[in-house]
């Protein structure tokens, strides 16, 4: 291959030596001249050749600090450099350790290991969140839970540590201002029901607010026929106040076992001694009336304008009830709808004076056929008028 009329480029050198050789610029300050890569210089000068870079040169022994006398070492050769160095100095003086960590400081840090297997599995199980929580909050748990285990499992410590507590909690509750002096009984409620219920309160005063259990005493309370609710407080002179709402009497129920006051709802009062004592009320009869007193308060709302006539209601075969009147007259209700039989009732007294004539029993139990039935001295004079001639 022929290289004529190819111009190669010049070769140029970082060492020193070189670089002293190569021609300045011209005093134009304009482009080099084509002579000026000419000039001449040390053909092989350290630091470059034909084709590689080498490495720059070692200086000679001889050579100085360029700030420093020829006859004095280099500011950083140590106390070793220079001409009386020892035996074990090196070709510029210094020692050959030296040279070695200055080698070595040229070199850099030394690259960092990676982690090793372990470390790097133990890394990656300690960021999973159990593992983490366990360690972190269930350990110490356990470790207290463990060490309080074995230090009270002896029954000696058991019992002062109770013994500690106890003490430690009468001396709160026992304080002058959680003391309750005595007890007041709030609302309107007779005399029995006041004696009653300050009967049930079974505590010992003064006494403790903390030790009154305030729940059970107010389902004491409402154990009680007669109250229906019962609220406890604690008022600001240390009484302890009782609001009770007492059960209003609707109806006297008889039944064998004698006469017991009931509310509206068919709740007991009461045991009534006699009848008279409370004539107000209306009389329930029956097995099963209790069970239906509000029914029985609508008939009798029903009937209003018999209030005067009314002696009670008789509960029939737990199914219906009879309205009883004076002169032993008696009404028949249906099962269902007895209000509506009431109405026709109330309609036919009012067209026809059926109530105030000598019937005993009015039967409306058939909606769409009533039956009378007549006392026997009306049947006889009825019976002698159809028989007798004209």
């Amino acid at each position: 291959m022929s290289t004529r009329g190819t111009r190669t480029p010049p070769l140029r050198s970082t060492h020193p030596a070189a670089a002293g050789a190569r021609a300045p610029r011209g005093a134009s300050g304009g482009a080099r001249a084509d002579g000026d890569w000419l000039q001449p210089g040390p053909p092989y000068a350290p630091g470059w050749s034909l084709g590689r870079r080498l490495p720059p040169a070692a200086a000679p022994a001889h050579a100085h600090h360029p700030r420093t006398a020829p006859d004095q070492p280099p500011p950083d050769a140590g106390p070793y450099a220079g001409p009386d160095a020892g035996p074990d100095a090196g070709p510029d003086g210094v020692p050959a350790g030296r040279v070695l960590r200055r080698r070595r400081a040229r070199r850099g840090p030394r690259p960092q290991r990676g982690p090793s297997r372990l470390s790097y599995r133990l890394n990656r199980l300690w960021l999973t969140p159990l593992v983490r929580r366990m360690l972190t909050v269930g350990l110490p748990v356990f470790v207290i839970s463990l060490s309080v285990g074995v230090v009270m499992s002896d029954p000696a410590r058991q019992a002062a540590a109770h013994a500690a507590m106890v003490d430690a909690y009468d001396s709160v509750i026992d304080r002058p201002e959680f003391r309750v002096e005595g007890v007041r009984v709030l609302g309107d409620v007779s005399a029995e029901v006041h004696a009653a219920a300050l009967g049930r309160v079974d505590v010992t005063f003064p006494e403790s607010s903390f030790r009154i259990d305030m729940a059970a005493l107010r389902r004491e309370l409402e154990t009680i026929d007669a109250i229906r609710s019962a609220d406890l407080r604690l008022g600001g002179d240390r009484m302890l106040e009782l609001r009770l709402v007492e059960r209003s009497p609707a109806v006297i129920w008889r039944h064998r076992g004698g006469l017991e006051l009931l509310d509206g709802e068919g709740r007991r009062i009461a045991r009534l001694t006699e009848r008279a004592s409370r004539a107000d009320l209306p009389l329930l009869a029956g097995a099963g009336a209790e069970q239906e007193v509000p029914e029985a308060l609508r008939i009798l709302d029903a009937a209003a304008p018999l209030d005067e006539r009314i002696r009670g209601l008789v509960r029939v075969g737990e199914r219906r009830w009879d309205l009883v009147l004076d002169r032993d007259q008696r009404i028949a209700l249906p099962e269902t709808a007895p209000i509506r039989a009431i109405e026709r009732v109330l309609a036919l007294d009012g067209a026809q004076d059926l109530l105030a004539r000598d019937t005993v029993l009015v039967d409306l139990r058939l909606h769409d056929r009533p039956t009378l039935r007549l006392s026997d001295g009306a049947l006889e004079t009825f019976q002698s008028i159809r028989h007798s001639p004209e």
